[in-house]
């Protein structure tokens, strides 16, 4: 048996930081594999839909013209697909409490995010973002940012060592030059990065891309229900005659579908012409049980996502009342309230306030009016 692949997570001293995978692209090939697989893609979309909800209470701008609800978006699309998620913050100083709050909040790019090592009293290490496509470290630029952290004397520590050329001004001004902190959420914090929902189920969602790429080899360059024509005792000006005749029977769209040629005479009329029928080698039935496997064991993955659910708009699979409806999705929000109240706490430890609505309320809304 040949390992396809696997996930090593190791420290590379001369880098500072910790590979996400053998090669270094862990989170890049989970969230290739999801979007190669149809049912994955899918599952994973209403996932992070029931995740992030319509938005969220109280909602601000964090971020240029960047809204919380937003951001909630961008860290529940994250938690789906990897797990967990990078947000970085940066810090002002709030005059009525003299003490240092967030300003700004944004979600980093998660395939462009490391670890760095802990020190000797495993307080967290630098994060560092850059690209790592190039496998190795000095090709590109990379920058880091502190981990976050809530102590005041941490946070104006960081603040001055950013600042060192600015020693005379005062802290509002130096706060100017701070890089600020990321704060890393991990769903699965006994590794030190987080595993995709979906790591179990990598094969099968590979597996349904194959199956898919196999069809699509078959349909183009298989036999697909051709047809054969031999004719016998024509001359050649006969022969392109009866060749065009027998293309207009099946139109000019149809007429690859078939195979034309002419051989030597014959006395019988029976031997003159003989048609034959090429069935395709195509057989749309032979992974029906494996794709129906696959999908259950996606939807496993995906926080037990109802079928019906899914296929809610697929009268072949699913057709139930309202109050059917009603049960599905009220079980996928429990299903889901995991994710939500993470992000909510992520949001109280930023100083914001705030609940996400989910899509019920909107429903609620809409029977109101």
């Amino acid at each position: 048996m040949i390992e396809l692949w696997n996930r090593n997570i190791s420290y590379v001293k001369t880098k500072d930081y910790w590979q996400n995978g053998d090669d270094d692209n862990y989170s890049l090939e989970i969230e290739r594999v999801i979007m190669n697989s149809p049912t994955a893609v899918r599952v994973a979309d209403l996932m992070s839909k029931y995740i992030s909800g319509i938005g969220v209470t109280n909602d601000v701008v964090v971020y240029d013209d960047i809204n919380l609800s937003d951001i909630v978006k961008d860290m529940a699309n994250d938690l789906t697909y990897q797990g967990g998620f990078y947000l970085h913050r940066s810090i002002k100083l709030d005059v009525e409490s003299n003490s240092f709050v967030t300003d700004k909040i944004e979600v980093l790019d998660y395939n462009k995010c490391r670890k760095g090592n802990s020190d000797d009293a495993d307080n967290e290490g630098k994060i560092w973002f850059g690209d790592f496509s190039d496998r190795g470290y000095g090709a590109k630029q990379k920058e880091w940012f502190y981990p976050f952290s809530t102590n005041q004397n941490v946070i104006k520590a960081q603040i001055l060592s950013d600042s060192k050329d600015f020693e005379d001004a005062e802290i509002d001004k130096k706060i100017k030059h701070y890089r600020g902190q990321v704060m890393y959420v991990n769903t699965t914090p006994k590794f030190i990065y987080s595993v995709s929902p979906f790591d179990s189920v990598y094969n099968d969602m590979d597996t349904e891309y194959r199956i898919s790429l196999y069809g699509n080899k078959i349909i183009r360059e298989g036999f697909l229900g051709k047809t054969m024509v031999l004719v016998k005792g024509l001359n050649d000006e006969e022969t392109e005659v009866m060749k065009g005749q027998i293309q207009g029977w099946l139109g000019a769209e149809n007429s690859s579908n078939i195979f034309f040629s002419a051989i030597e005479d014959v006395d019988k009329l029976s031997e003159a012409i003989h048609i034959q029928k090429i069935e395709t080698d195509y057989n749309d039935d032979m992974f029906t049980k494996t794709e129906e496997r696959i999908r259950r064991n996606i939807l496993g993955a995906g926080a037990n996502v109802p079928e019906g659910l899914l296929y809610l708009n697929d009268g072949a699979l699913f057709s139930g009342s309202g109050e059917q409806i009603k049960q599905l999705k009220q079980m996928y929000y429990e299903n889901t309230e995991y994710y939500r109240g993470l992000i909510e706490k992520t949001l109280a430890r930023l100083g914001y306030d705030s609940t996400i609505k989910t899509l019920d309320e909107l429903d609620y809304e809409t029977e109101e009016e």
